[in-house]
């Protein structure tokens, strides 16, 4: 039987979620969190947030449990898509935090929950498994080789005809190009933004 919550319940239940989200603001600015996160993304196909990583680390540390989140802590999706399987009957101990927005009226959002597009987000938890709770998994890691990020040129018809490697632009040209953007009027640039916006989001 599905156990039903009271409003104050869930209410507290969101706020104690809320917290603890902000408090990673800090910890993802300590120096041993930010290497750690930088490691796991040189082995990591998919992104993942350094606050995030950090609400994952702590509860590793506090809890004695070795690796690092994302690699050696994943959902039970994740242990399958790398080939691996979580050993039948165990139980989570780690947990995750994601926003999802709900609603379509702007309100005052809070730290790490501010949604642009009107409405609010709200913090999901989901569950991940340590490396100690899977079958076969000898913690070998792999580097992933990233793919540089790349500069667009579109003739005027809107048509690719160029993707530059972004490390093969000289640096005194990405210098020329932020200062000109720089240099833009404040106002210029919100009213560019403000049609962006009303071509995408009307």
């Amino acid at each position: 039987m599905r156990q039903e919550y009271t409003r104050e319940e869930k209410a507290a239940y969101f706020k104690r979620l809320r917290e603890a989200w902000a408090r990673t603001k800090t910890l993802a600015e300590q120096a041993p969190i930010k290497a750690a996160f930088y490691e796991a993304q040189k082995c990591s196909e998919k992104g993942f947030s350094c606050r995030g990583f950090a609400y994952v680390y702590m509860q590793m540390k506090e809890q004695g449990l070795s690796g690092l989140p994302y690699i050696d802590a994943k959902t039970f999706k994740g242990w399958q898509e790398a080939g691996f399987r979580v050993r039948k009957g165990v139980q989570s101990t780690l947990s995750g935090i994601t926003w999802i927005r709900v609603g379509q009226h702007a309100v005052e959002g809070v730290e790490g929950a501010t949604d642009d597009e009107g409405g609010f987000l709200m913090p999901k938890v989901y569950v991940l498994f340590h490396k100690s709770q899977v079958e076969g998994y000898n913690g070998a890691r792999k580097p992933v080789e990233h793919k540089a990020p790349e500069i667009v040129v579109r003739n005027p018809q809107g048509e690719t005809v160029a993707m530059i490697p972004i490390e093969a632009v000289p640096v005194s040209e990405v210098k020329k190009a932020a200062d000109a953007i720089a240099a833009i009027p404040a106002e210029i640039k919100q009213v560019a933004v403000d049609a962006l916006r009303s071509a995408f989001f009307a």
